[in-house]
């Protein structure tokens, strides 16, 4: 039998928290798809830990890591290059090995899409999508949302990070996006979908907004799963929203995005949706 030159990689994930992900349970099922071994490995580590947990795994020989939350931003700085999605995102959820160093890339926004359009058959119907937060998350579905051609107010904490984002974005035609505070979006908007991209739900929280973006009955996401997406998924669907989803389906889509850069085979997304769903409806 002709050796499989990607037979036994090394992968990993890096971030803070990561205790309980679904990624080892996802990546193992894409392998076995295609009859490939692998070592998926997850580490807790923060902003300041990165550089030095990426120099040791990368002596440890990784071929592939993915990046979450708090470290898609500081993984941009860190790599040796970047994509295109991670070029305009300056965020990265991927990293793929390369000489010495690492080549960045960005699914996140791919896996959004994916999971939201083809899954759940959102359509915006023209009507505006607010999108809650300015991290490496936000900066990950941004660049989708601006080639889509959708029309999206920003809502954040921070203005000047927010402008900052937008401004990153400014090429794309970025500039036509509204940077507000959370707690006073425009008025009367009837919006077509609120995305949750901050990390809140992981304690519990949501973001301090307005309850009447809810008022035109649109679709609330939020960008975590499980007990992370819980909290602005009910809480959306007590003030009103149409429909709550959380982000299972966008990690998984990711996750085969990022599947397929590391290996070349594309995976079956559906049945291991299916299968995560059933154990966390």
């Amino acid at each position: 039998m002709e050796h499989d030159p990607v037979a036994g990689l090394r992968l990993g994930l890096l971030g803070q928290p990561v205790a309980g992900s679904l990624s080892p349970f996802i990546h193992q099922a894409f392998a076995e798809q295609h009859h490939l071994k692998l070592e998926y490995q997850v580490a807790e580590t923060g902003v300041a830990e990165l550089a030095g947990r990426l120099a040791e795994w990368a002596a440890a020989g990784a071929s592939g890591i993915n990046l979450t939350l708090p470290l898609k931003e500081e993984g941009f700085r860190l790599c040796n290059g970047q994509t295109r999605a991670a070029a305009r995102s300056r965020a990265v959820n991927v990293l793929i090995r390369a000489g010495q160093g690492w080549i960045g890339d960005n699914t996140d926004g791919i896996g959004f899409w994916k999971d939201l359009t083809r899954r759940h058959r959102f359509l915006s119907q023209g009507r505006p999508i607010l999108v809650v937060g300015s991290g490496g998350a936000a900066r990950g579905i941004l660049q989708t949302l601006i080639e889509a051609g959708e029309v999206v107010c920003l809502a954040v904490r921070d203005r000047g990070r927010g402008m900052r984002l937008v401004d990153d974005f400014a090429w794309m035609g970025a500039q036509r996006i509204l940077v507000t505070d959370l707690r006073t979006p425009p008025a009367g908007t009837r919006w077509s979908l609120i995305v949750n991209a901050t990390s809140a739900g992981h304690s519990g929280q949501i973001p301090d907004l307005d309850p009447g973006i809810f008022e035109g009955r649109p679709w609330a996401y939020d960008l975590g799963y499980g007990e992370a997406g819980r909290p602005f998924t009910r809480w959306a669907m007590e003030r009103g929203a149409a429909r709550a989803i959380d982000g299972l389906g966008m990690l998984v889509e990711q996750a085969a995005a990022s599947f397929e850069k590391w290996t070349g085979r594309i995976p079956l997304t559906d049945p291991v949706y299916d299968a995560l769903r059933l154990q966390s409806p």
